[in-house]
């Protein structure tokens, strides 16, 4: 249900509205100006559920500001238990409206809203917005960064793959299918935002470089930039058998495999060891109790809002 509140100066505040499509629209208009991202084809293809809620200032029918708020999960070795945590995201003001304290008007109230739910709560800042988070209790928390040579994996093996086209609609069920199903990209450190927030990622940001090895039931999402090969994301509902699935879609010109998630599902021991560059310094700010140590992981780009 909508939730509608008065804010200052003739504003309101409105919550949770991914149904009411003028709102949407509007959302979505100033998200593209902003960031130049869409949600509407998420939204229509019903990607969207209750895991990710905007908090928005609206003026005249507008939205003018936003703060979304992700629920997430995140797995760690430690009892093998979930955490429940909240990400804040899509932090943005209508170029007309910025310096009049919105985004901190916004801020205050979801950190009122969601801060007795004693979870932690973590975004990933802007650059150019570094000192604002610190005002409400967030500390930077530094990652990990992976990258190994590409000769790790191997000779390329002969399973076969295709390209997925996320506007074919058999492609885009698949996908959804297998993110609801995967296994977590990580042993160590996982976070997940749901099948959801992966399709987002899928029709937004890696559309152009999503494989599907048939043979395993593995998508892989990936890039060559140069000799390259960042590799976004693994989703596969199995456990193993992962490193024949990379060395299939290594392309010859790859030397250097850059990883956007914990890799110690695809390394192990030394290699992964290897692999780590020291703790490095990230975006990544943390309200509330985080479960690992400064520079023990890295998280997953498909789960960043």
């Amino acid at each position: 249900m909508d939730n509608f509140a008065r804010a200052a100066d003739g504003l309101r505040f409105i919550d949770h509205y991914r149904h009411h499509d003028a709102y949407r629209l509007s959302f979505n208009r100033l998200a593209h100006r902003v960031f130049g991202i869409d949600f509407e084809r998420w939204y229509q293809g019903g990607y969207w559920g209750d895991n990710y809620r905007c908090h928005s200032t609206a003026a005249d029918g507008d939205i003018v500001a936003n703060v979304s708020v992700s629920r997430m999960l995140l797995s760690t070795p430690n009892g093998g238990t979930d955490v429940p945590a909240l990400q804040i995201g899509t932090v943005m003001t209508h170029p007309d409206w910025r310096g009049r304290g919105l985004s901190r008007q916004l801020m205050e109230r979801v950190l009122e809203l969601y801060s007795p739910e004693d979870a932690p709560i973590f975004l990933f800042a802007n650059e150019r917005v570094l000192d604002f988070y610190p005002k409400y209790g967030f500390r930077r928390v530094a990652e990990c960064r992976y990258a190994c040579a590409a000769a790790v994996f191997g000779p390329r093996s002969s399973m076969g793959w295709r390209s997925l086209d996320m506007d074919v609609a058999a492609d885009r069920e698949l996908a959804f299918r297998l993110a609801q199903s995967r296994v977590p990209v990580s042993r160590s450190f996982d976070a997940s935002g749901g099948a959801g927030l992966v399709m987002w990622y899928f029709l937004n940001v890696l559309s152009g470089g999503l494989l599907y090895a048939e043979e395993a039931e593995t998508i892989v999402a990936c890039e060559l930039e140069g000799t390259e090969l960042h590799m976004y994301d693994i989703v596969s509902a199995r456990e193993e058998g992962w490193e024949r699935v990379v060395a299939a879609v290594m392309p010859a010109a790859a030397e250097l495999v850059v990883f956007h998630f914990t890799p110690d599902r695809l390394l192990a021991g030394p290699a992964l060891a290897n692999a780590a560059a020291a703790a490095a310094d990230s975006l990544l700010f943390v309200r509330g109790d985080w479960p690992l140590p400064d520079g023990a992981f890295q998280y997953p780009l498909t789960a960043q809002t």
